[in-house]
C-alpha cells in the first residue's frame, strides 16, 4: 500500500466518483480486457475501423494536457528532466514503457502510441505521422515519419449534451482504492489496468458526431432517450459498455435498495465513471428501479447500471433515459409482453 501510495500521491478523488491527476484533469480507470471488451464492441458500430480516431483522440488529449501542464522542455538539463517525467507519468497512468521506437508493455495500442505521437511531437516541436506494428502483446515498433506542417494545438472540444456532472475538486480526498504496483503499470482486481483521461472520449465523440453508425436490430435494446442529436451515439456508447460488463464476471447481488450503494461503488465509482442514486428499487416493492447518474462519462455509467440490472434480475430490461443538465435518471422495468 506504501508503495502505491507513493506512486499516485498526487491522485485524488473528489467525492462525486471522479478521479483527478496532480493538474486537476478529469481521468478514469479501466482494466485492460475491458477496455478491449468496450472498444470491440463500439468499433463493430462504425462501418470503418476506428483504431486511428482513438489514436489521435488519445494524441489530442495528451498533447492538451502537456502544453498546459507544466511540460516544458526548455534547455538541454531542462529536456533531460523533461524526459524523466514522461517516463514517470507514462508508469503511473499505466500506458507501459516508451522510448527507443518502441512502446513495451502497451495498455492498449491505439491508446499507447496516441500518448507516445503526443509526447514525440511535444519534444520536438514538430509534427510527424506514426507507423507501428505490434509484433506482440508486449512490444510496440514505432516509425515516425515527419510531416512538413507547423505546429498548430489540437482544437478545443466539449463534452457532448448528455448531462455530464461538474467536478468540484474542493473535498477531494486519496484515491479510494489499493492496487498491485509493477514496474511496468499496476494491477487492479484481476486485470492490468490504465488510467485514461476523460478527455479522450469527448475527443472521440466530437471526431464521431454525425457520422454512420450502425446499430443491428438483433442487438438492440429497449432503450428510450430523450435526446434530439447524439443519440445514435450515445446508444452505441451505451451498448459498447453493456457489452464490456455482460463479458466480465462481477456479480450483482441485490436485495434491498441499499445493497445498490455497494455494488455501484465498487464496480462504477471506484473507477473514476461517477456516483449513482438510487432513486427507487423493484426489490423493496417499487413498480420499476430508478438511478440518477452524476458522472463525467454518463453514455458508459449508463450502459454500466442497465447491465449490471439485467445481470441482478437475469432478463432483459426496458430502459427509458432522462438526460438533464447535470445528471441522467435511467428507470428500468421489465419488458411488456406480447402474445
Amino acid at each position: 500500500m506504501e508503495e502505491f501510495e507513493d506512486r499516485f500521491s498526487g491522485f485524488s478523488f473528489d467525492g462525486e466518483g471522479v478521479i483527478l491527476d496532480p493538474n486537476g484533469h478529469r481521468l478514469c480507470l479501466f482494466g485492460m480486457m475491458d477496455f478491449e471488451r468496450f472498444w470491440s464492441a463500439f468499433d463493430a458500430f462504425s462501418p470503418a475501423p476506428l483504431g486511428r480516431k482513438l489514436l489521435y483522440a488519445a494524441t489530442d488529449a495528451e498533447e492538451s494536457i502537456l502544453l498546459n501542464g507544466g511540460f516544458d522542455t526548455g534547455s538541454w538539463l531542462k529536456r533531460r528532466k523533461f524526459v524523466r517525467r514522461l517516463a514517470e507519468r507514462n508508469l503511473v497512468m499505466g500506458w507501459g514503457l516508451m522510448g527507443g521506437g518502441a512502446v513495451r508493455f502497451p495498455a492498449h495500442d491505439a491508446v499507447s502510441v496516441g500518448v507516445a505521437l503526443a509526447q514525440h511531437e511535444h519534444m520536438t516541436k514538430q509534427r510527424w505521422k506514426v507507423n507501428w506494428v505490434q509484433q506482440n502483446s508486449d512490444f510496440i515498433a514505432l516509425e515516425f515519419v515527419l510531416q512538413e506542417r507547423t505546429i498548430t494545438p489540437a482544437r478545443a472540444v466539449q463534452p457532448p449534451n448528455w448531462g455530464v456532472v461538474n467536478v468540484d475538486s474542493t473535498g477531494a480526498s486519496s484515491l479510494p482504492f489499493d492496487a498491485d504496483v509493477r514496474d511496468h503499470g499496476f494491477f487492479f482486481g484481476q486485470q492490468r489496468s490504465f488510467f485514461l483521461p476523460v478527455a479522450v472520449f469527448y475527443r472521440l465523440y466530437a471526431e464521431l458526431n454525425g457520422r454512420p453508425l450502425n446499430v443491428g436490430t438483433s442487438d438492440e435494446v429497449s432503450l428510450e432517450v430523450n435526446l434530439d442529436e447524439d443519440a445514435l451515439l450515445f446508444r452505441c456508447v451505451v451498448l459498447a459498455a453493456k457489452r464490456m460488463f455482460e463479458q466480465g464476471d462481477f456479480p450483482v447481488f441485490v436485495l434491498h435498495k441499499g445493497d445498490w450503494m455497494g455494488v455501484l461503488e465498487q464496480r462504477i465509482s471506484r473507477f473514476g465513471l461517477g456516483s449513482v442514486e438510487v432513486l427507487s428499487s423493484e426489490t423493496d416493492g417499487d413498480f420499476s428501479t430508478s438511478f440518477r447518474i452524476h458522472s463525467p462519462l454518463p453514455g458508459i455509467t449508463t450502459g454500466l447500471v442497465l447491465a449490471m440490472w439485467e445481470r441482478c434480475f437475469g432478463h432483459r430490461g426496458h430502459a427509458t433515459v432522462e438526460i438533464g443538465e447535470h445528471s441522467v435518471e435511467i428507470t428500468v422495468t421489465k419488458p411488456a409482453l406480447h402474445y
